[in-house]
């Protein structure tokens, strides 16, 4: 970190220049302006706040140092006040699919493994416990007191995270939402794990099959985190649990509950399931056939280690999934019905066949 020039004009912060860490027409917003010296010495603080004023002087008494580029804490901490929309480090929140995303198309290298938004405060504190990696926050200015916790505790341990703070005009013309709850907060996608390695600790395993609805599949981790279960394997054509509006309805728990993606084939069982037997896990598939039992027999609660697999509404499981599986199984119904939804039928099934202590 380089002293100011005699023109008062910082020229570098840390290692990289001005313009490389702040964009053009952004404020950090931080406490008293204080100066680079002063900042170095360790009499003020830890905050920062850049701003281009002519003239200005450190606050700091007795230094009164003359700045053009006023400092806090240089380097604590990215909190930028936007005066554009055109910020670089917000096109992941502007136009991009969860999709992309996902692939990292065009973030560059260091986010080549993936981006996923998480949309609420609970969301983003359950990613947090997770320990997975935050990229940048996208706050409304309105709410920005609100979310000052969560902000605070990712600058804790990531205090070059980006903090970008947007009127509600810019807010709406980069995202489209007309309406907000709190902050965005990008995430780096961590890997997923083998699935050998979720099998090696689980003894209740659900194995969601094509399953493509965001609503379904995020209720379907929340119930697994309620009641049990100890990791979820998806199918390769199944929607994907990080994708922004799954998370949310799943209240966060898609990073609770383990879970990875089976690798292969869209008909996933006949490679997959003699893995889950291996492993000593006896496999449940959830679908109405001639020779299916119910799901409170006896034979059921009295496995060790349960594989429950859960198809689209729609078209069921594959065929070849039922082959494949131990036993095919049905929630007794009344009034003639003769199935729920995915989600509900998960929950049934989850409380039902729980390890029992």
């Amino acid at each position: 970190m380089e002293k100011p020039a005699r023109d008062g004009r910082i020229d570098r912060m840390g290692d990289a220049p001005i313009g490389e860490r702040i964009s053009a027409g952004a404020v950090l917003v931080g406490l008293a302006p204080v100066c680079v010296r002063c900042v170095r010495g360790g009499s003020a603080g830890a905050w920062v706040e850049l701003r281009e004023l002519n003239p200005f002087k450190c606050a700091d008494a007795p230094c009164k140092w003359p700045l053009r580029f006023a400092a806090t804490g240089i380097g604590e901490f990215m909190r930028i006040k936007m005066k554009s929309i055109d910020e670089g480090g917000l096109r992941m929140y502007s136009g991009m699919t969860d999709g992309q995303l996902r692939r990292g198309e065009g973030l560059g290298r260091a986010l080549a493994g993936g981006v996923f938004i998480a949309e609420s405060r609970r969301v983003a504190e359950r990613a947090l416990d997770r320990g997975i990696e935050p990229v940048s926050v996208f706050v409304e200015e309105k709410w920005f007191d609100h979310e000052l916790p969560l902000i605070e505790r990712i600058e804790r341990t990531w205090p070059d995270v980006p903090v970008y703070i947007a009127t509600a005009g810019q807010f709406h013309d980069i995202t489209g939402y007309e309406v907000t709850r709190g902050a965005l907060i990008a995430f780096k996608r961590p890997p997923l794990p083998d699935p050998a390695d979720l099998l090696e600790r689980a003894r209740r395993v659900a194995i969601i099959e094509d399953v493509t609805n965001y609503a379904n599949m995020g209720a379907i981790f929340r119930s697994a985190a309620a009641l049990g279960v100890d990791a979820v394997l998806v199918s390769p054509s199944c929607h994907d649990p990080f994708y922004r509006r799954c998370a949310r309805v799943s209240m966060g728990t898609v990073f609770q509950v383990p879970w990875t993606r089976i690798p292969g084939e869209r008909e996933w069982a006949p490679a997959a399931v003699p893995l889950l037997r291996r492993a000593g896990f006896t496999t449940v598939a959830l679908a109405l056939h001639d020779d299916s039992i119910q799901l409170d027999d006896p034979r059921l609660r009295a496995c060790e280690r349960l594989a429950v697999v859960l198809g689209t509404e729609g078209g069921g499981l594959f065929q070849s999934t039922i082959d494949a599986c131990d036993y095919t199984v049905t929630i007794p119904m009344a009034h003639d019905v003769d199935s729920l939804n995915v989600a509900a039928a998960a929950a049934v099934a989850f409380w039902e066949l729980r390890v029992r202590s």
